[in-house]
């Protein structure tokens, strides 16, 4: 009688930890989908800076180079040009 106390005593410390081992690995893994969620939304959030930035970028080089061919075009207008006095 004895004996099967202990057995069962050991039956449910072996139960109680491969709960708890179980319970750790859920929490871990949990933690472990919301740190890639954040790391996603860290790279979104970083793209989109990004694109925010370069957006005016890319209008100041348009602006650029409609006045580079505006002063060509003045350049090579100019020269042909006959002045009488």
């Amino acid at each position: 009688m004895l004996a099967s106390a202990g057995i069962d005593a050991a039956r449910t410390a072996g139960k109680f930890e491969e709960t708890s081992t179980r319970a750790d690995a859920e929490r871990l893994e949990a933690g472990a989908e919301q740190n890639e969620a954040m790391m996603q939304m860290l790279d979104d959030m970083i793209d989109q800076a990004l694109s925010r930035l370069m957006a005016p970028r890319g209008r100041f080089d348009a602006v650029f180079d409609t006045i580079v061919e505006a002063v060509q075009d003045r350049g090579n207008t100019l020269p042909r040009a006959q002045f009488r006095g």
